[in-house]
């Protein structure tokens, strides 16, 4: 019976000695040893204690750093990409659109409507480099159109853009070059897609003083079609023109402007001429939430050759825009215009432009952008040759162009959106070959960093 019980007292001893040593990874003291009470001749001396850092419980440490190493980094990180993109100054933008377009008139006529589906991929970069107020910036854009069912109708459209602009106190210079290459019929009034090179190089130059602003430059444009049949409208023009504004008040202007044009076709010397136009207006902020601008004046065109038609009229452009609320802009607008014709052996037509634009915000995300426009296109100069090359017409040709458009536009983030839009357009015209109805549906994506 005395050996059970020392047995159980040595048992019970060990038990409370060793414990501490075996559980020693799972009890803690929350005093440092460096900082435990010492005994002096049997009395213990009091140190000053400090509160202890608290501490992660090991496998609680342990668990968050394996947690982070097992992590992946964001799949895409825009802000890391456009410090990589900018070397000290220089800043590099590369962007991306892909558009999925239905047309039902690919070929825009009236007697063989064609419907079809465009592929149309265009990438791009720009290279900006500001130095203080001045900088230089270049841009290249190229666009890729494919058809699905119409595959002669493919092309491809190079943009090349280069701007440099020097700005002073008083003074500033500002030089622009841009070479395209295209197929688009923007700019022309053919229905067929004909291949082309352009060439815009424009210098303009002000300065002020005081309440005086003097602004003047150089104009220099190319255009030259790569199909041998319409060699006899390649043709350049060298520009000349001056503005000098006064400032009515701290938001307003009166403007007065004159410009020289001297236009030259290489294969067609009777297309040869020289355009004076005149002009003055006002430009600013006339009324609370409104912005005007008007120019009416006078241009008269006259060719080397005698006996040709001479255009001899008024121009003008007008334009309004009115911020009723916040988000909403509304733009309305008004141009006359004397614009070199491609239409057989007429040299010029007078073009009048109507056009109102809506641009609503609807959440801060998602816009609504639409747009109708109204164009006349007035051959003042009759056709000889019209009767024998189209049937049923001679004389002085007219057409009527209605555009109409509204689009939806969703931004994701500040570098990715998407856009979904509709398209009519039509025209009419005395040659009734040149008559057609489009309609486009076109959705988009847009990356830019």
């Amino acid at each position: 019976m005395a050996r059970a019980f020392l047995f159980l007292f040595v048992f019970i001893t060990a038990i409370l000695f060793i414990q501490p040593v075996w559980a020693g990874e799972l009890i803690e003291s929350d005093i440092p040893r460096d900082e435990m009470p010492a005994k002096v001749g049997g009395r213990p001396i009091k140190k000053e204690v400090k509160a202890p850092a608290p501490k992660k419980p090991v496998r609680k440490a342990a668990r968050e750093v394996e947690e982070e190493e097992l992590t992946p980094p964001a799949w895409f990180d825009m802000e890391r990409l456009r410090k990589g993109l900018t070397y000290d100054r220089l800043r590099i933008r590369p962007r991306y659109r892909q558009e999925f377009e239905l047309d039902d008139n690919v070929l825009l006529e009236s007697g063989d409507e064609r419907l079809d589906v465009i592929f149309r991929e265009k990438p791009g970069v720009e290279f900006i480099l500001p130095i203080d107020d001045h900088f230089v910036r270049l841009d290249y854009e190229a666009q890729f159109n494919q058809f699905a069912k119409n595959t002669q109708e493919n092309f491809v459209n190079q943009t090349f853009n280069a701007e440099g602009a020097l700005n002073f106190t008083n003074a500033y210079l500002n030089v622009n070059e841009t070479i395209l290459q295209t197929s688009e019929r923007s700019g022309t009034t053919f229905t067929e897609r004909i291949p082309r090179f352009e060439n815009t190089v424009d210098v303009t130059a002000g300065y002020k003083w005081n309440r005086l602003l003097w602004e003047a430059g150089y104009q220099n444009f190319l255009r030259d079609f790569a199909s041998s049949r319409e060699e006899s409208l390649n043709y350049h023009y060298n520009q000349f023109h001056t503005t000098q504004y006064i400032d009515l008040t701290e938001k307003a202007k009166l403007l007065v402007d004159y410009v020289l044009t001297g236009y030259q076709y290489p294969h067609d010397n009777t297309r040869d001429g020289l355009s004076n136009r005149i002009s003055g207006g006002i430009k600013g902020y006339f009324f609370p939430k409104t912005a005007l601008f008007s120019k009416f004046g006078y241009e008269h065109q006259q060719y080397d050759k005698i006996n040709e038609r001479e255009a001899d009229t008024f121009v003008a452009e007008a334009g309004l825009q009115y911020l009723p609320f916040a988000g909403t802009v509304l733009d309305f607008g008004w141009q006359r215009q004397v614009v070199q014709s491609t239409f057989v052996d007429t040299n010029f037509f007078v073009e009048n432009e109507f056009f109102g634009k809506l641009n609503q915000r609807i959440t801060g995300k998602l816009s609504l952008i639409s747009e109708v426009s109204y164009v006349d296109q007035d051959y003042d100069d009759p056709t000889a040759r019209g009767a024998g090359m189209f049937p049923g017409f001679a004389g002085e040709r007219n057409d009527d162009l209605f555009l109409a458009n509204v689009g939806l536009y969703y931004a994701f983030t500040d570098w990715l959106s998407t856009d979904i839009k509709y398209q009519y357009s039509r025209r009419d015209s005395n040659a009734s070959i040149y008559d057609y109805t489009d309609n486009l549906t076109t959705v988009g994506i847009s990356a830019k960093v």
